[in-house]
């Protein structure tokens, strides 16, 4: 009988790959792939934010030369990379959730860099006055339009109500970003608006507040509710007060340390 012998670094090769098979911390196949997809899909993620910052940068110049507002031109390469009217570049949904989210944070910073919150305040009974009668007219108007189109609120069905809600309330985004382009969000007419703006938001808030208890409106639910917002809104506006006003003061003397401060 005949044996062939096998070199030493085979054999030391069969033995690490036995170790390796009986080990407890060994790497899995599926894992492997599991990495390999998360890979390529951070991949695939930068891609399409590059291509969202050319598109926005090509639209937004184009918006420029025809003097339109520059958000006129990122809605107009949001829609030339997407599927329905696009080229397709963009389609993975995730892509687009998370991308619309980094910008939406991105855009809040720089609206909350402009606002100043005492400016508002010097408006007084005016700007009060007037985001609460804007509100109340508004949804009334909403609601004298929507019903005689078959809408009604009633058996669980609130369709009238959320629309006339979603016709009162404006984008706070897109106004202070057209003001911030006109260099008006230091005048009375800009500082006002913002002010109605603010008073909006706060309704959506109370609102949203009280969304959850529309089927069953019980007093009880509907202050454990808004006492649970009010307390978030509470500790956002004193952690932005004593902590991040700190925070930011200290990193204001570089550029570099706002940026990763804010991120």
């Amino acid at each position: 009988m005949f044996y062939v012998a096998r070199p030493a670094h085979n054999l030391y090769n069969l033995e690490l790959e036995r170790q390796a098979q009986n080990s407890p911390h060994r790497i899995s196949p599926k894992k492997v792939k599991t990495h390999t997809a998360d890979m390529d899909h951070s991949a695939a993620l930068l891609t399409d934010i590059g291509l969202g910052i050319i598109f926005a940068a090509g639209a937004s110049h184009l918006a420029r030369v025809l003097r339109q507002p520059l958000i006129l031109g990122y809605v107009l390469g949001g829609v030339l990379l997407g599927t329905h009217v696009g080229f397709g570049l963009v389609a993975d949904e995730a892509s687009i959730e998370l991308i619309s989210e980094i910008g939406l944070i991105l855009l809040l910073f720089i609206i909350g860099l402009e606002i100043n919150l005492r400016d508002l305040a010097r408006m007084g009974k005016t700007m009060f006055a007037l985001g609460f009668v804007q509100f109340a007219v508004c949804v009334l108007i909403g609601l004298a339009f929507f019903k005689p189109l078959g809408y009604s609120i009633g058996g669980g069905n609130f369709d009238l109500l959320y629309l006339a809600v979603a016709l009162a309330l404006s984008s706070t985004l897109i106004v202070v970003k057209l003001l911030n382009d006109k260099f008006e969000t230091g005048t009375i007419a800009g500082r006002l608006t913002i002010g109605i703006l603010v008073l909006q938001d706060i309704w959506a808030i109370i609102f949203m507040a009280f969304q959850p208890n529309l089927l069953n409106p019980q007093l009880g639910g509907i202050l454990r509710s808004f006492g649970q917002g009010l307390v978030l809104v509470l500790i956002a506006f004193l952690a932005s007060k004593h902590i991040l006003a700190r925070l930011f003061h200290a990193a204001g003397k570089l550029p570099e340390l706002v940026l990763l401060s804010s991120t």
